[in-house]
């Protein structure tokens, strides 16, 4: 199914998982350039009643899921139809959340109780907000199999084939969580097993209550719940006040915040939100040896700082760019001074803080210059080599794989597209549009003998006075009193005011 587009629109990029019902894949939303999650629902083998069945129970999933607002559930964007072999089928587009699933964590072996408690009130919240009451019960069962596994690192039950599993749920008794990894507690090995109870009347009365238990053991109010949030603009950034140490941290405390980004609040939920999520870098005063700190704050009623994680030097005072971007999930770094230590870009998951990847670029950041950008999945940074020549990198932003490299002229300008998704280039008085994922270039523009460029809208105004369209490089119209300077372009209706 890779390399396929849905309703020309929607291309797959490679397969998240699956289930019995349906298949989920990370995507491209080509008319919002933005990447996406897109379940699709399985070969209907065997057609007749049995795909009628498959079908409008997975339409019922997703009119249900759609109408759903809440931090822990995720964001329905289009419900749609693509052909088949066999006919067409429904496909559900969703927002796309960069993070590790729980079998991750769980290969490396238990997560421990505080996790257990934090996450499973969150699906709590969750199951609170979605099930209706004939089904409460036996998905509080589920979540009871889920954090036994996650305290311990093994299922409550094994069995060589399906039957042997189902007939271990409905007739064994389940171990307590102590006695397959010593030291979890009392009240831990009490929770679960009322979870794993066989009679449903034994169990908590709803995902509610048992939310309020889970965070009364991770000695946590209702209001304290820490959320975990999708995707921010880097556009949108705002300076904050440092935030202070927190507690059982050694790291000595900033003195100077550097930039912040916050996830949108989901209308109409009171308490703490998305939006309640900061993070911003910090650095001690310039003359210390002392490392920038990433701080994420949590509720406000609460501890202020969710994590926190020391990332090294990060130069605050001679950069005229962003030092911290945050986007799909992830909050990318341009660590190193700009006059003595190599430039490195680090990666950190931003539900948690986790280390994800850090690339070295062998050189220094280009003075004066915007350090590094996201675009389409795609860090791009710029380094400078012996006052010679710029070099350009990009970076896959999930995985820090490296994508391309080129040599660029010193003080090239540098400027993203956004309705595009282009990177724009202005050098030897040529401008030029490239995709960020490939370096490849999509089109060339002669703007002798200037080579100057302003994004605006859907336009790149150049210096002399032409006007391109962003996408394509295609001159539109030439005004020779126009020099186009400053920042971007605003975009007024049909108009540009530059």
């Amino acid at each position: 199914m890779e390399d396929r587009k849905l309703a020309d629109r929607y291309r797959l990029v490679r397969p998240l998982g699956q289930g019995g019902m349906g298949e989920v894949w990370e995507a491209h939303d080509e008319s919002l350039r933005r990447p996406v999650a897109v379940k699709v629902i399985s070969a209907l083998a065997g057609g007749g009643s049995r795909a009628d069945e498959a079908r409008a129970r997975f339409l019922r999933e997703a009119r249900i899921t759609a109408v759903l607002q809440h931090p822990h559930i995720v964001t329905v964007h289009d419900l749609g139809e693509a052909a088949t072999d066999e006919g067409t089928t429904p496909f559900l587009v969703m927002e796309l959340l960069q993070a590790r699933g729980l079998d991750a964590v769980i290969r490396r072996g238990p997560a421990g109780e505080a996790d257990a408690a934090r996450w499973g009130a969150q699906i709590c919240d969750a199951l609170a907000e979605a099930r209706g009451r004939p089904e409460q019960r036996s998905d509080l069962y589920a979540l009871g199999c889920l954090l036994f596994e996650l305290l311990t690192g093994q299922l409550p039950f094994t069995a060589p084939d399906t039957v042997g599993y189902l007939t271990a749920h409905l007739n064994d008794t389940p171990p307590a969580p102590s006695s397959v990894a010593p030291g979890v507690s009392a009240a831990w090995d009490n929770l679960v097993l009322r979870l794993l109870a066989k009679d449903p009347g034994q169990r908590y009365d709803s995902a509610a209550a048992l939310a309020d238990e889970l965070r009364r053991l991770d000695g946590l109010d209702r209001t304290a719940a820490r959320y975990t949030p999708t995707v921010a603009d880097p556009g949108e950034q705002r300076p904050a006040p440092p935030p202070a140490t927190a507690r059982g941290n050694s790291s000595p405390a900033p003195t100077s915040a550097a930039t912040t980004q916050t996830a949108p609040r989901p209308a109409g939920r009171p308490g703490a939100t998305r939006r309640d999520l900061l993070c911003c870098a910090a650095r001690a005063p310039p003359r210390s040896r002392w490392p920038a700190a990433l701080y994420l704050t949590g509720a406000p009623r609460k501890d202020p700082v969710a994590w926190s994680r020391n990332i090294g030097d990060v130069d605050l005072m001679n950069s005229s760019g962003s030092d911290v971007i945050v986007a799909d999930g992830r909050c990318h770094v341009a660590r190193g001074n700009d006059y003595r230590d190599d430039a490195v870009l680090c990666t950190v998951d931003l539900a948690g803080g986790e280390p994800l990847w850090e690339a070295p670029l062998n050189g220094l950041w280009a003075s004066g210059e915007r350090h590094f950008t996201v675009i389409d999945g795609t860090v791009l940074a710029m380094t400078r080599h012996r006052d010679e020549f710029d070099l350009l990198h990009a970076f896959d932003a999930a995985g820090g794989e490296r994508r391309w490299q080129r040599e660029i002229a010193l003080g090239t300008q540098l400027d993203v597209h956004r309705p595009s998704g282009l990177l724009i280039t202005g050098e030897d008085r040529l401008v030029v549009g490239i995709d960020p994922r490939t370096g490849d270039s999509r089109w060339t523009f002669d703007a002798s003998p200037y080579g100057g460029f302003v994004p605006a809208g859907d336009l790149v105004l150049c210096d002399g006075g032409w006007a391109v369209h962003g996408e394509t490089g295609e001159e539109l119209w030439e005004r020779s009193d126009i020099f186009p300077r400053g920042d971007r372009g605003q975009a007024l209706g049909e108009g540009i005011l530059c």
